[in-house]
């Protein structure tokens, strides 16, 4: 079974259990019609995210960026940027990072300490998020070294045009396996793999022909959204 069909299965077990949410089956239709018909293209913010440069450099950002992109429960604590979010201020840190300096190489991101951490993002070296951070980092760079010579294209390549292929092989990485437990059972979410799937194809690194088989990834505000849309109910 694929990655993404695991996901599927495995929440579609966690809804049908629930004690405290219930998901609004006849809203569902009417919904997805409603959405259909105001769909629009997604595109990257430039401010936010690096679109241009070579191809390395793309996959570098894209992939740096998403490895990170997690800790909203701590973002009221974060130092943010004026009238910025928490998402910004990291993804708008990142990019002037990359365009003063350019990516690191998979040597250094496996060894990057918390101090160079803290200092590129502008937040506190002892602050939990920062350390989490810097594991994550560091263990994408490992995983660079390790599996695909310190290329940040090899990744995408080696997923000969698959984003699922692409999602599974993060997937094995310690850095992006969101996997969470429910009632005893694994229940495998990776948004940030397959998030990624799909920002470095909106970042033109890739062109994949099942994008189309990514879930929605997984974030605290889909809930949020989709109760004040009447599909579910609390």
């Amino acid at each position: 079974m694929a990655v993404v069909d695991e996901i599927r299965s495995a929440c579609a077990w966690v809804a049908q259990r629930s004690r405290h949410v219930r998901v609004a089956h006849h809203a569902i239709d009417g919904y997805a019609r409603e959405l259909a018909a105001r769909r629009t293209v997604p595109t990257l913010d430039p401010e936010l995210h690096l679109i241009e440069g070579s191809r390395e450099q793309r996959a570098a950002f894209t992939l740096t960026l998403d490895a990170i992109n997690f800790g909203s429960g701590w973002f009221p604590q974060l130092r943010k940027r004026p009238g910025r979010s928490g998402y910004a201020t990291v993804a708008l840190a990142l990019r002037q990072r990359f365009a003063v300096h350019g990516p690191w190489s998979a040597e250094e991101l496996a060894a990057i300490g918390r101090d160079d951490v803290a200092a590129t993002f502008g937040q506190d070296a002892n602050h939990e998020l920062v350390g989490l951070w810097t594991t994550a980092l560091r263990q994408l760079g490992a995983t660079l070294e390790r599996r695909y010579a310190g290329s940040w294209c090899a990744p995408v390549d080696d997923a000969q045009g698959s984003a699922v292929a692409l999602v599974e092989s993060l997937a094995t990485s310690a850095g992006f396996e969101d996997v969470s437990t429910y009632e005893g059972r694994a229940v495998p979410l990776y948004k940030r793999a397959q998030l990624a799937a799909a920002d470095l194809q909106l970042a033109g690194v890739a062109e994949f022909a099942d994008v189309d088989r990514l879930t929605i990834f997984a974030d605290n505000v889909v809930p949020h959204v989709l109760r004040l849309d009447g599909v579910l109910n609390f």
